[in-house]
């Protein structure tokens, strides 16, 4: 993962429909890296990009339907199928290399 993470490329939104456009933007400036545990279909991400923040991300998810969905949206979007697999060392070349402003952790886990 650690690989994929230098390389990565900020979120894009490419679904079929138009994305939700805010009259307003969130005052966040510069580039954010995003970790989006248990994320579902990654509304937190569809969210991020709604208020115009610019971000690199990962979500962890175990359905793979869901995963789909989101890849199909933000084909930039790192996934990885369980959350135990995000390590914070996978990071180091990703943050050397874009220095984001800052890390925003987000996610929800269901109970079951």
């Amino acid at each position: 993962m650690a690989q994929r993470l230098t390389a990565a490329k900020p979120i894009t939104w490419r679904g079929k429909g138009d994305l939700l456009q805010c009259a307003w933007s969130l005052p966040v400036h510069g580039t954010w890296l995003v970790i989006d545990l248990w994320s579902g279909i990654s509304g937190l991400l569809i969210a991020l990009l709604s208020m115009e923040v610019h971000f690199y991300a990962v979500a962890a998810e175990c359905d793979s339907n869901a995963r789909e969905a989101a890849a199909a949206c933000m084909p930039n979007l790192l996934h990885v199928d369980d959350v135990a697999k995000v390590r914070a060392v996978d990071f180091k070349g990703l943050i050397q290399k874009r220095k984001p402003r800052g890390i925003l952790v987000g996610g929800e886990p269901l109970s079951g």
